[in-house]
């Protein structure tokens, strides 16, 4: 979808650009391509390789010899996270490499703090010195193509174009991707991919280290930094001030006096807000929602954060016959900052467990076996726990089909397993509670 919209627009600009009386010839080399770069290596690699070779078959469509294209890469902001944020840079790190190897012409590396306070002197450094150590300290820059001949990286790469290529085609039948967008056809096709990449996160079918996956509910959250959001903003406003030659002015909106509003300091916005607008004749667009795959998640810890549920692991038996239930029970609740507890060895006994169950005073106790023994412990162990903590939620860990019905009329409240949406579980959970 990235690259077919991508493509859509540049040949609507092309088309565009041609009409007015540009000679097709010049038009070409002056493309610039932003792609963004996620955290999937060779996907990315084979999207910036894809990417040129699809823009050389449509500037020969035109009638033009193929010029190079120029492509920015930008650090995606759809995997970066609030929570445990330091492993931006780790992600950052890979889109960096991705975007050297796929033969991104520049690119921009985000500071790990994007996503939560404007970017603070070490977070830029850290940016910038990933740059350093991909060009100078490891020499990516020096190989022309480095997954050139590689058959995976090849093969994605046709593969990625012909799916791409058969939508960009979908996008021209419709009439090229003005049209396209007064339909909506790109916003529901990014909204229905964006709903299953967020769906898989939630249910932890895709991980996000920090988020869904190994999560640190006890990590110290950075703090915002208003003073050097200011010093910034100061800053800029100096470099403008200084590279003004004179006041900015712009009587018409013809290209050559736009140029000069430049030469003399004006920024974007400024010339922007001088432009003419149309009257009510402009279609109004419905524009795509910038999303992060770990907001669900955030908003969940961010509720929990001042009163987290407390829930007990109640473990039967020795390791091999707990610890594998009991390590899933306890990153599926710490996803959402619920405080999860354990006594370290197993109960031996249903009496056991039940003692320390209510000595834990959780909220929550997560019933942790095998399925073989489950129909001996859930009886024994849920109606003397809920005849001592009424209020308490008995979830069970795994999902035994066949013994599902007599485990509910025992008094088990729920069950988490694999095929659980646990973002969803764990957001119910907290309101219940």
């Amino acid at each position: 979808e990235e690259l077919a919209f991508g493509l859509a627009t540049g040949t609507a600009y092309f088309r565009a650009l041609a009409t007015a009386g540009l000679p097709e010839d010049e038009i070409a080399p002056r493309f610039v391509m932003s792609l963004s770069l996620g955290s999937n290596l060779f996907m990315q690699i084979a999207k910036l390789r894809a990417a040129r070779l699809l823009w050389d078959r449509i500037v020969e469509s035109f009638g033009v010899k193929p010029a190079p294209l120029f492509i920015h890469g930008r650090c995606s902001i759809f995997n970066k996270s609030v929570l445990d944020p330091h492993t931006n840079m780790l992600r950052a790190t890979a889109e960096g490499f991705a975007g050297v190897v796929g033969g991104v012409d520049s690119m921009h590396v985000a500071a790990f703090d994007e996503p939560i306070r404007t970017p603070d002197e070490f977070s830029t450094r850290i940016a910038r010195n990933i740059h350093v150590i991909l060009a100078e300290e490891c020499g990516f820059a020096e190989v022309a193509d480095a997954a050139g001949g590689s058959w995976y990286v090849e093969s994605l790469t046709i593969e990625l174009a012909k799916k791409a290529w058969e939508l960009f085609q979908e996008v021209e039948k419709r009439g090229g991707m003005a049209v396209a967008l007064r339909e909506g056809f790109p916003q529901s096709a990014v909204a229905v991919s964006a709903k299953t990449r967020l769906d898989a996160v939630s249910k932890r079918r895709e991980a996000v280290l920090g988020v869904n996956l190994f999560p640190n509910p006890a990590e110290t959250p950075l703090a915002p930094n208003p003073d050097c959001a200011e010093k910034k903003f100061n800053e800029r406003s100096k470099r403008i001030a200084a590279a003004r030659k004179g006041g900015v002015s712009l009587a018409s909106p013809s290209v050559e006096e736009i140029a000069k509003a430049f030469q003399t300091g004006a920024t974007i916005g400024e010339i922007s807000k001088a432009l003419p607008r149309k009257g009510a004749g402009v279609p109004e667009i419905p524009r795509v929602r910038v999303i992060r795959a770990s907001e669900g998640y955030e908003r969940l810890r961010a509720s929990t954060k001042e009163c987290p549920p407390k829930v007990w692991l109640a473990k039967f038996g020795p390791p091999k016959q707990s610890k594998a239930r009991a390590d899933f029970s306890s990153g599926f609740f710490a996803a959402g900052g619920f405080d999860v507890s354990q006594k370290t060895a197993g109960a031996k006994s249903p009496d056991e467990a039940l003692e320390q169950a209510v000595a834990s005073k959780a909220q929550i106790v997560v019933l942790c076996s095998t399925d073989d023994t489950y129909p001996e412990i859930v009886p024994a162990f849920v109606p003397a726990l809920k005849a001592k903590m009424p209020g308490v939620k008995v979830i069970l860990a795994g999902y035994p089909a066949d013994q599902i019905e007599a485990h509910k009329a025992s008094g088990v409240d729920d069950f988490i397993h694999l095929k659980v949406d646990c973002l969803a579980f764990l957001t119910n959970l907290q309101k219940e509670l």
